[in-house]
């Protein structure tokens, strides 16, 4: 059988239990004007005080004092109610003291927050130590234990605001595990950089026209038509060249080449023909453009001749002058375009000069009953022009 509780019993317990649960902060002029706030008020005084007894061990709210320090009012006050924010999530009560930490060693600092503890039978003091470049040090002191963890806090420019909430954090961290008997956690160390997969290579673009000259290789192989006007009484020469040149010096260039071309044959009173067998030897500058290359060159043709074949009619004798092979030397400036429409691929277009050193006439001596007389055949011209077209390649 339950028996009714009395309305005495009733008004005690109600009374209790609104004492319990009321949390305020009252002003500094509440407290005498010392400047200090509470987060609460002060639980019901449960008997008198023991040596060695603290807060949590006679079974009242713990208290932790936080010195303000003296930073400008908007954040101070951010500050204050950051911390009454976090604070009100654990047991304990946070006594806010507005005058600050005063000047010194830590030493001093130490022996201010122990005085402090005292007046307020604090489990621990925190306060911030000055402004340095942005960066805050936040002091937490364990008075039981007598040690202090110190944390940074970035403080500059617009994180100042993650700031005050990182420092609200390590404040109720901090009380809450010296409620539970436990020291205040070390700053936790850094992790260590993570160094990030490397991505997969991309596949590589395909070359396109427009850079493929500048992505050639130093060697260059050409073969094209090469076409010279090689005397006044013989038609247009046609031939075939080939040659190599090094780009290795670039913008400068060497190259060597030689021209396939049939032999000079002169059909008149006596049937002659030369042999020709010329080499060139060349230096330039190349110019490039986009898909476009400007060849400006200079160079040197050596040419081996040789003539043969004198054929006359009846009771006549030829004797060739000269009889043995000669050489000529000439000087060979070229003007070239080229156009790349692939990649290792060029097209090209010169034209130039061959300007003779030396030069000499093909005569025969003929020799009759009516006497000897001599006839010239063949002479080259001094300056002969001189045409090429052509692929250039790039292996």
């Amino acid at each position: 059988m339950v028996r009714p509780m009395m309305p005495a019993r009733l008004c005690a317990a109600a009374a209790a239990c609104a004492l319990a649960l009321a949390g305020r902060v009252q002003p500094a002029s509440a407290q005498g004007g010392s400047g200090v706030e509470t987060e609460a008020e002060a639980a019901p005084e449960i008997g008198p005080p023991q040596p060695g007894d603290t807060a949590q061990h006679r079974g009242a709210r713990a208290t932790v004092v936080f010195l303000l320090p003296a930073f400008d009012e908007q954040t101070r006050s951010e500050l204050r109610d950051a911390l009454l924010a976090q604070f009100a999530l654990i047991e304990a009560e946070l006594v806010i003291d507005g005058t600050g930490n005063p000047p010194g060693s830590l030493g001093d600092h130490m022996a201010d927050a122990q005085r402090r503890a005292a007046e307020h039978d604090a489990i621990a003091v925190i306060w911030i130590d000055g402004d340095r470049d942005g960066r805050w040090l936040v002091h937490m002191m364990d008075i039981e234990r007598e040690r202090i963890v110190v944390r940074p806090a970035d403080a500059s420019g617009d994180r100042r605001a993650s700031a005050i909430e990182a420092v609200a954090v390590m404040a109720r961290e901090s009380a809450r595990a010296l409620i539970a008997g436990k020291p205040m956690p070390e700053l936790a160390p850094e992790p260590s950089p993570v160094t990030p997969a490397p991505a997969p290579a991309s596949p590589a673009a395909p070359a396109s026209p427009a850079d493929s000259l500048t992505r050639q290789g130093k060697v260059r192989l050409w073969a094209g038509y090469l076409g010279t006007d090689f005397a006044d009484k013989l038609p247009w020469r046609h031939g075939a060249t080939v040659g190599a040149a090094w780009l290795g010096f670039s913008p400068l260039y060497a190259a060597v080449s030689y021209v396939f071309t049939p032999a000079l044959a002169v059909e008149s009173a006596v049937n002659f023909e030369v042999m020709r067998i010329p080499i060139s030897m060349h230096a330039g500058y190349r110019q490039r453009w986009d898909r476009s290359v400007l060849d400006i060159e200079l160079g040197v043709s050596v040419e081996f001749l040789r003539g043969s074949g004198l054929r006359g009619g009846p009771e006549t004798t030829f004797e060739a002058q000269p009889s043995e092979t000669q050489i000529t030397w000439a000087l060979a400036p070229r003007l070239r375009g080229e156009l790349a429409p692939l990649p290792d691929l060029g097209l090209f277009a010169a034209l130039g000069l061959d300007i003779l050193l030396n030069n000499f006439s093909y005569a025969v001596r003929q020799t009759s009953s009516r006497g000897s007389q001599l006839r010239t055949l063949l002479r080259a011209e001094d300056v002969r022009p001189v045409l090429e077209l052509g692929v250039a390649f790039y292996p």
